[in-house]
């Protein structure tokens, strides 16, 4: 299961990282919907607050993220399977 875990990580990371470089484009990083519709109102807050950042600094923190999220899965991996 932590295999699973670790492969998800590392697959998703690789796909935020991927996106973030090369498909999302300057609106993708804006969202113009008002809290409380999705029902998700502390995501939704975070996400205004992401919008108050310029574009740049945005995309630095999406980058990120698929850093972080492909760090854990290789770091998962490596203790899973490192040999000794």
């Amino acid at each position: 299961m932590l295999t699973f875990i670790a492969g998800l990580s590392l697959v998703w990371g690789i796909i935020i990282f991927y996106s973030s470089l090369f498909k999302m484009k300057k609106n993708d990083y804006k969202s113009e919907s008002p809290i409380g519709v999705s029902g998700y109102i502390e995501l939704e807050v975070l996400i205004k607050l992401w919008n108050k950042f310029p574009m740049s600094i945005a995309k630095t923190l999406t980058i990120l993220t698929g850093c972080s999220f492909i760090t854990f899965g290789t770091l998962a991996l490596y203790t899973i399977y490192k040999v000794s």
